[in-house]
Order: structure tokens, then sequence, then C-alpha cells
């Protein structure tokens, strides 16, 4: 990996982990933490472009440097240091550069791009180059860009290349990522006479959200097996899957063939809705279009299909087109490029709360008025890689895969499943929505409004007893908190699914 020098010639894969804890200002004074750094400032954007090659002026990257620095309110030629994103590639590299001088002119800091230590570490690089840029700081010494030998006169500038001792107040950590995202932070040191901090918002200080329109697609059928092409000693796995090939509808051949499977259901849920309400949500600037989407799964489809194409090549054919659309952001990604989405581009992956967060943040979006409209949706597929991902290629050793399928005989009493079933049956599907604030346009009539969002974590309890009374008597309370006249028309949707505990 060779960032910023004249002959790179790619990206070197890395892995790692990076761990930080972040907390507001006065909390983490008022228990005399060890604070090493301030976040100030933070800009999201998307290019809305291409899924892996940067927008030919660096549009997206620039405005993600400039709102942190406004957030910030820092000028220019107060940063010490940019911890570049760098990862070698041709056109990445000299967007960055290019971005760089252009916003800082003759008071270029400091830059390196220290991805010549790690390798790209893909979704752990966030969190491991900010902690870099934090121990550049306590250490007062510029990380050198390795591999660097050779000025690039296209780019016309250099990182450093040795360590450089220099104290370093404030830095940029910029990142860019596959779909175009981008995501720039301003740190500051940690000093006494400095007590601004990145503003903290509660969830119940959130204004009422408007639903301007939803769509979903989803399966009609019973539960089929699903068809595992590998050779594994398994029953039958029983899926809720919509049929295959998915309908294209009037979306370009073209598109149509590169997008992964969960691309596809998540263009199918927006299509109509998109369409329909088209004169309305193109009233708003581009940049103020913000997209937020929930995934449990993310692409295991396309992802299985890359490493199934590695193994079986042995590494002489890898997909380029899979693995971009293998990053769990892929979904929001092709969505912002569709219709494009230049705003804030964020993607939640955490189980059965994908959606929930992925909500919460576009409210959190809104409410901070980072955007004027949100586009949220939430997608997962049902596939062969959903259930056995590495299975068939030795990545685990066989004798130690425990896979129970649910117990599911195709028959079904008075349209519910039978009691005598067991297990979680996999399912597919998506879901879209166009979010705004409460009475923020009023040319059309909302479908709802969403009036309060929760997010619990429950301990781990003794007992399943113990764990069923105390989530009941938190429900009882928040009920109280809605001051209902009455709950005749409260209709609960509960997360019952085939687990015997849970359920």
């Amino acid at each position: 990996c060779r960032p910023f020098d004249a002959h790179r010639q790619g990206m070197s894969l890395g892995e790692g982990a990076g761990f930080v804890v972040l907390e507001p200002l006065k909390k983490a004074k008022e228990r005399d933490a060890n604070i090493y750094g301030l976040v100030i400032g933070k800009g999201a954007s998307c290019d809305g472009y291409h899924m892996s090659g940067p927008h030919p002026e660096g549009e997206g990257i620039r405005r993600a440097m400039e709102i942190a620095l406004k957030e910030g309110n820092l000028p220019p030629e107060k940063i010490d240091y940019i911890n570049a994103h760098g990862t070698g590639t041709l056109d990445n590299d000299y967007i960055e550069a290019k971005i760089f001088q252009e916003i800082f002119g003759t008071h270029l800091p400091s830059f390196s791009s220290t991805k010549g230590f790690t390798g790209h570490c893909l979704g752990a690089t966030g969190a491991m180059e900010l902690i870099i840029t934090l121990w550049a700081m306590e250490e007062g010494r510029i990380p050198p860009n390795l591999g660097f030998s050779n000025l690039d006169k296209k780019i016309g500038v250099a990182p450093e290349i040795e360590a450089l001792s220099k104290p370093i107040y404030s830095a940029l950590n910029p990142s860019i990522g596959f779909g175009g995202n981008n995501c720039v932070l301003l740190i500051q040191k940690n000093k006494d006479k400095i007590e601004k901090g990145f503003p903290h918002t509660s969830i119940s200080s959130l204004t009422k959200l408007a639903i301007w329109g939803a769509g979903a697609c989803f399966p009609e059928e019973k539960p089929a097996p699903l068809s595992i092409p590998f050779e594994v000693n398994l029953p039958p796995f029983f899926v809720y899957q919509l049929s295959r090939p998915l309908s294209r509808g009037d979306y370009p051949s073209l598109k149509w063939r590169k997008w992964s499977n969960t691309q596809r259901m998540a263009m199918i849920a927006a299509k109509e809705v998109m369409e329909s309400l088209r004169p309305f949500w193109q009233k708003i600037p581009p940049q103020e279009r913000a997209v937020f989407a929930g995934t449990g799964l993310g692409e295991t489809g396309h992802s299985g299909e890359f490493l199934k194409k590695i193994f079986e090549s042995q590494e002489k054919e890898p997909s380029p087109n899979k693995f971009v659309n293998s990053v769990h952001n892929s979904i929001a990604a092709a969505l912002a490029i569709e219709w494009g989405f230049k705003g804030e581009n964020h993607t939640f992956s955490h189980d059965y709360l994908s959606f929930e967060l992925a909500l919460w943040g576009a409210w959190q979006c809104l409410n901070n008025k980072s955007a004027k409209m949100a586009f949220l949706s939430a997608v997962d597929e049902a596939n062969p890689y959903s259930l056995l991902f590495g299975y068939p290629w030795d990545m685990w050793k066989k004798e130690k895969v425990k896979l129970t399928p649910c117990q599911y005989n195709g028959e079904k009493e008075d349209g519910l499943i039978r009691n005598d079933f067991k297990g979680t049956v996999l399912g597919e599907g998506a879901s879209f929505f166009i979010l705004g604030p409460y009475n923020s346009n009023p040319e059309i009539k909302p479908l709802a409004f969403i009036q309060d969002l929760d997010i619990h974590f429950f301990p781990c309890y003794s007992s399943l007893e113990e764990g069923i009374e105390k989530e009941a008597l938190y429900l009882e309370k928040k009920i109280k908190t809605l001051n209902l006249e009455s709950y005749e028309n409260l209709l609960f949707l509960l997360g019952a699914n085939g687990d015997p505990a849970l359920d």
C-alpha cells in the first residue's frame, strides 16, 4: 500500500479492531475521566455518484470537511494535522489531496495516511485511525506515510514521510467509503480552557416526526424449503422468500444486473412512493436529503458469492462488483445514487434492532436540522449464506457447526402457524419511508406521525420469570407516559418469532 505515491497501484486489505469510549464532556469531567480528545465537529455526506469511484470534483468529501470545520467553529489555518483516508488507489488519493489544497490553500497542514502501517481494515478503519490521531496528539508526533517515495506531479504535494515531532491541538480525520460515503471528524486535544463538545440530544427531546410516504415488498407465499447449493448433511430449512427472479419493473437492466438482491428489494419498496411524491421531495436540495438504512445481516448474498469465487478460483477471479456490494452500507448507497440523495448516509446493523436504530438516527438528523428530509429503509434477505456462511469452504470445522432448522411442516390452521411449530422461520423483505419534521410541508397529508421512540436495553436476568416481570413493568410505565384517554384503539405489534423463551 503506497498512499499518495506516484506509483501507487491500489489498496492492501488489513484487519484489526478499534474501541473508543464516547461520553458527554460534562459527565466525563464529573467523574474525573482521562480525556484523550474532544470531538468538536463532524461532517457527513454522500456523493450519490458511484459505488466505488469518488465524485470527479470531490464534491462530497469537500462538503463533509466544510461542515466539520463550521460545526467546530475553526478556520482551516487552525488545523495542525490531517490523518488522511489515503488508500493507495489512483482516483481516491488524487481527489482527497485536491480537496485538501482547495480548502487549506497556503495553510495546508501536515498530512499522512496510516494505511501503510495497517492496510485498509474496512469497517474497523475509522475507529483505528481515530485512535491513531488521538495517540499522535498525546505524543506530539505526526505518523509517517509509509510507502511514499515518489511525488505524483498531478497531486503536487507530499505527505509526511518521517515521524515529525510537532504539537497537535486540532486534527481532521476523514473517512471515505464505498457508495460515496464521506465522514469527517474534527478532533481537538483536551485542554482545560476548551469547554465545547459535540451537542448531546436525548431521545425525549426529539420533535414529532411525520411519515410522508411508505412502501414495502415481502413474500406472499407460505414458507418453502430453501435450496442450498452446497453439499451439507442438514435437514431442509423453510423460509419465507420472494419469488425469484425479483421483478425489475422499469429499472434499467444494466443497473438491475449489478444490484444485489437486498438492493433490488430496497428499490422495489421505494419505487412507487418515490415516483408518486417526486414533486414533493425534489424541492429539497440534494445535500439536505439524508438516507438511513437498517439491516440485521447485511449483504450475505453478495459476500457469499464473492468468497465462493475466491475459494473456487484460488483467488484468481474475484468479482469487483460483488466485492463493492458486499459492504453493509451498499443498500443506502444504491438508494442515494439512484435518487440523488447527497446528505448524510448511515447504515445500522444491530440484529433485531437495526430498523429502530436507523429510525432513531433519522430522527436525530432531522431534529438537529442536518437534513430537511430523511429516507429510511430496512432490508434483509433469506439465502443459503445467511444460514451457512463459511460452512462449505471449511472456514470452520464441520463437526462444530450447530444449526437447528425450524420444524415447520407446511400446514396452517386458521391462518396461523401451528402450535406445535418450533423455531424461527427466516424471512426476507424491505420497507421504505419518507420522513420529515412535523408540519414541515402543508401541501400533502402525512400518512401518520411518530410521537415517541424508546430503545431500552435490558440486563441479563437470573431467570426468565424475572425478565418477563421487569419487561412488563417497563411497558406499563411507558404506556402511561402516552397519556391516552382510552386503550381501546391501542395496537401492539410484538416481537414473537417462534422462539419459545422470547415468545
